[in-house]
């Protein structure tokens, strides 16, 4: 059974393929998420917690071998603290507030596929291109939103780049996992499943019309190819014909003195 699913399963390498990714990531505002936490430990707060990165990425293969997509992702500290509050009266009271910092990065995606792979793995590179929004919310009446401008921090409106190189793996026809290893934001390593769908729509006509074309293209070199080991050739054949020319017969009467 489970080599018939190997048998069936194919990446996503052909035309108009399309590939929808849920996954987990981890990414370097995790070491933010960290420095926060050592923060908590010496202050009134109760609790730091960073989340994991949960993402979307949807890939669309326009060629066969190249697909462009786009990605969402999100990503979330909470902060949980005890803050005291002075009454006009000249009381105070005290109670636990709850902060939640929220990034969040959408983008463009590229990706080139290897030709050569196995048939239900699809490997591929690319680039990535997106912005980063943060936001604040907190249940504290003494806290206004924006007391932490993260994206002035971090470089508002700013492109954000990452190059990324990754892998599908599909057991099954439709369904997959996938794995990203990466440079730049929004993270350095996805872990997720994927879903592919679609065929290419074009007729079995234009399918053979393009393969025609990829011959003849194919031709072409070849004979561009013979032409230039011709000329080659024909350069080295008249260069024997003027040596013979230049070169005088080797006869011993030509040489003796008359």
């Amino acid at each position: 059974m489970l080599l018939l699913l190997f048998q069936t399963s194919e990446a996503q390498r052909k035309r108009r393929e399309q590939v929808l990714t849920f996954g987990t990531s981890q990414s370097a505002t995790e070491l933010f998420g960290a420095a926060v936490q050592e923060l908590v430990n010496t202050v009134s707060y109760k609790d730091a917690k960073m989340s994991a990165g949960l993402l979307i990425n949807y890939d669309h293969c326009l060629k066969n071998r190249v697909s462009l997509g786009i990605g969402f992702s999100q990503q979330q500290l909470k902060l949980t603290y005890t803050d005291t509050t002075f009454l006009p009266t000249g009381g105070y009271v005290a109670d636990t507030y709850v902060d939640r910092i929220t990034r969040i990065n959408t983008g463009l995606r590229a990706l080139y596929h290897f030709r050569k792979a196995p048939k239900n793995v699809d490997g591929y590179f690319g680039l990535r291109f997106s912005f980063t929004k943060w936001t604040q919310e907190s249940s504290n009446p003494n806290v206004t939103a924006g007391t932490w401008n993260f994206d002035d921090l971090f470089g508002q409106g700013r492109m954000r780049y990452q190059a990324l190189f990754g892998f599908r793996y599909y057991p099954w026809k439709k369904f997959g996992l996938n794995t990203e290893f990466a440079i730049g934001p929004p993270y350095f390593l996805l872990v997720g499943m994927n879903w592919k769908w679609g065929k290419d729509r074009r007729t079995e006509e234009e399918k053979k019309k393009e393969k025609e074309k990829g011959k003849e293209k194919g031709k072409e070199k070849e004979k561009g190819k013979e032409k230039e080991k011709g000329k080659e050739k024909g350069k080295g054949k008249g260069k024997e014909k003027e040596k013979e020319k230049v070169t005088p017969p080797q006869d011993e009467d030509y040489n003796k003195p008359k």
